[in-house]
């Protein structure tokens, strides 16, 4: 499937060379090898139009049973996340350490494959700290490939690192519902935090996201209707 979405945007040639590219990776899988072909991956599309994004329905299964939404990807997104996804499954530690290397040498298009490839990794354990980072950063891009269309946050966050990112999506004015899981992991103490955001946007003279009052509503208290009948009148 990724070979077909990625192969009608590119040449023969191109996608020749691609496709070496991920069989570099499946044979070799050292620190090396891996971060020449991640950081080639760029060369090897060649003259494909950054520009050019897959469908916006395109959904894959990815190795840890999630699923992987890539609708609205660049093609070159896509290309990366699929070299990611053929690193095979070698010693934990040894994967680990591969891997948080091309999280420290990539650039801010490079960040963004990497936590859109989260559902991909093997010991997906492991990548909690790295999902977190992701959800602080200050980039964008960064930012939203880990929040937004992404299932690792919802499947492998604890409550309190789950709750942070929501709130940071209503500070940063991400499109809420675009968050995998939202309902799923809504509970009392993430309503709890929204309240309090809720009265300081109100203080402040600014609007309130509607969704937030539908995050609140099965957990709402007194303090919240108070809020919600006083922006009512």
């Amino acid at each position: 499937m990724f070979a077909s979405i990625i192969g009608s945007s590119m040449s023969v040639e191109g996608l020749a060379a691609l496709e070496a590219h991920m069989d570099a990776v499946r044979r070799n899988p050292g620190p090396a090898a891996v971060s020449r072909a991640f950081s080639g991956m760029s060369r090897a599309l060649g003259a494909v139009d950054r520009r050019l994004s897959v469908g916006d329905a395109a959904e894959f299964r990815a190795g840890q049973g999630l699923p992987l939404r890539t609708g609205g990807w660049s093609v070159i997104r896509l290309a990366r996340v699929w070299l990611l996804g053929a690193i095979p499954e070698i010693e934990e530690d040894a994967y680990v350490g591969l891997m948080d290397k091309l999280f420290l040498y990539a650039d801010m298009d490079e960040l963004e494959a990497l936590y859109s490839a989260l559902p991909l990794y093997h010991y997906p354990e492991r990548w909690r700290a790295r999902c977190s980072e992701g959800i602080r950063s200050n980039i964008d891009t960064v930012r939203q490939a880990v929040m937004l269309h992404n299932a690792y946050p919802s499947h492998y966050l604890d409550e309190g690192a789950w709750n942070q990112l929501v709130l940071k999506a209503f500070f940063t004015h991400e499109p809420i519902r675009d968050i995998v899981g939202v309902d799923e992991r809504n509970n009392r103490r993430l309503a709890d935090a929204l309240v309090d955001y809720a009265y300081e946007r109100h203080a402040a003279g600014r609007a309130i996201d509607p969704v937030l009052w539908e995050l609140v509503e099965p957990f709402a208290d007194k303090r919240a209707t108070e809020l919600w009948n006083r922006i009512g009148e």
